[in-house]
């Protein structure tokens, strides 16, 4: 299923497809990039589409870093 173009949910699939969640990541690292490209966003922007997009199958969520460490923020991964 394909998110509507341009929405917050789309954007984060571009990330998905660039290889940027090969690698766990927190909704701080994303809201980092996303400034980077000049979209401003809080972490609550992410929440909802975050959901959807786990839900949907194209990342998971998780506690444990790369390096299999304990995190205390959830972190999201390519599927």
């Amino acid at each position: 299923m394909v998110f509507k173009p341009g929405s917050t949910a789309d954007k984060v699939i571009s990330l998905i497809e660039e290889g940027f969640f090969d690698q766990p990541r927190t909704i701080g690292e994303m809201i980092s990039e996303f400034k980077a490209k000049d979209y401003h966003f809080k972490p609550s922007d992410l929440t909802l589409p975050l959901r959807k997009i786990v839900q949907r199958g194209f990342l998971k969520r998780s506690k444990i870093n790369a390096d299999g460490t304990p995190s205390t923020n959830w972190l999201f991964v390519k599927v």
